[in-house]
């Protein structure tokens, strides 16, 4: 089976020499409900994000498309997912598990854009969520290769895995056709208050944002999985390289 989803080029930024997205996202009249399902009109004036990149030392990996909606109100950012997939694999049961170990997406997001302090939200179509807080103590320090370098990570990253995401809302589903199963959707809300809450705000407004979307996907036991994302990193590295979060423009 073969899949065509044109990808439109929402923008870019140039910081520091380098290209990062950039993408326009509108305000929804109505929050979809989220149920793991994109029906409807509820994503209808939605941003949409298509052109999700293999990672920059995996070249030769053939990436499966992914489609991404945003959108916000002032109580919710709201992000879906919908990732063709004719073999669905899950990594864990339990919130806050090692989802990366089978089929997931994942949200980076720093509302501030200082790349001081970010928040992870990783989702598998078992419905399965894992959050997580990273705060760096010190400005951060690269490697060549564009992610933190090993001695920073060890001093002045710090992960968070027991935080959770007060109010996150979720849901994923898998899509099903003829007995086969073509796709999964996972529907995300996240609260303004804690988005808004470094600001010292409670609701959300017209702002600019750091982000980055990603996937990991599997197709068999003991392979690897394909990464992507759509500001391109290296593997299974957004979590290191905050610098390449692209922009969130909220507007109306």
């Amino acid at each position: 089976m073969k899949y065509l989803w044109i990808a439109v080029l929402v923008g870019a930024v140039s910081v520091s020499g380098m290209d990062l997205p950039k993408v326009k996202v509108p305000h929804l009249k109505a929050i979809p409900v989220i149920d793991g399902r994109i029906s409807g009109d509820e994503w209808r004036n939605a941003a949409e994000l298509s052109a999700f990149h293999g990672a920059a030392d995996r070249p030769s990996a053939e990436v499966l498309p992914t489609r991404c909606l945003l959108g916000w109100t002032t109580e919710w950012l709201l992000i879906a997912f919908e990732c063709v997939d004719p073999v669905i694999m899950c990594g864990g049961k339990d919130r806050d598990s090692e989802l990366h170990r089978g089929d997931t997406v994942e949200i980076f997001i720093d509302s501030v854009g200082s790349n001081m302090e970010y928040y992870e939200i990783a989702a598998a179509p078992n419905g399965t969520v894992a959050d997580l807080k990273f705060v760096l103590s010190s400005p951060p320090v690269y490697s060549a290769r564009g992610d933190f370098l090993g001695s920073f990570t060890s001093k002045h990253r710090h992960r968070f895995r027991d935080w959770n995401l007060p109010g996150l809302k979720t849901a994923a589903a898998p899509l099903i056709q003829n007995n086969r199963t073509i796709d999964f959707q996972i529907e995300i809300a996240i609260p303004s208050e804690v988005l808004m809450s470094r600001m010292g705000k409670s609701r959300l407004e017209p702002c600019t944002m750091r982000a980055n979307f990603c996937r990991f996907d599997y197709s068999a036991v003991g392979q690897e999985g394909i990464f992507s994302s759509w500001s391109q990193v290296l593997f299974g590295l957004p979590h290191s390289m905050p610098r390449r979060f692209g922009f969130l423009v909220l507007d109306f």
